[in-house]
């Protein structure tokens, strides 16, 4: 995770933090790895959050729009809907990850700071 990223809405993949030093904070995603952890970039440091371990997780984000969560062998350990992770295990949308005393949620639409669908990407109505 590279650059100050984390701030307004994101476009597209992105993760809400709903919980931990950094809540409010919206992590794009976009195709790639990001670690989270003390000595990753921001926004993967998740607001200096005391409890991860230096390499704490890995988010992989492939080409075909699928996301995965690794536990980057941390102490801690990294939970996926309240189970422990041991090997990469693939992502939905809404699903929950704890990463030291941070919780996140995946959101594969565009959301803003309150994890609510961006305007730009509200459902429109049509006129019948």
């Amino acid at each position: 995770m590279a650059g100050d990223r984390g701030s307004g809405p994101s476009s597209g993949p992105s993760f809400l933090v709903l919980a931990g030093p950094a809540q409010g904070t919206v992590i794009p995603a976009p195709a790639g790895q990001y670690d989270f952890g003390r000595e990753a970039p921001l926004p993967g440091d998740l607001g200096r959050d005391p409890r991860l371990f230096r390499h704490h997780g890995r988010i992989t984000h492939e080409d075909g729009g699928r996301i995965f969560i690794h536990n980057l062998a941390s102490a801690h350990g990294a939970l996926q809907g309240g189970q422990r992770i041991n090997e990469r295990q693939p992502m939905r949308n809404g699903d929950v990850i704890h990463l030291g005393s941070s919780t996140l949620r995946l959101a594969l639409t565009a959301v803003d700071t309150r994890g609510q669908p961006s305007a730009s990407h509200q459902p429109r109505l049509s006129p019948l």
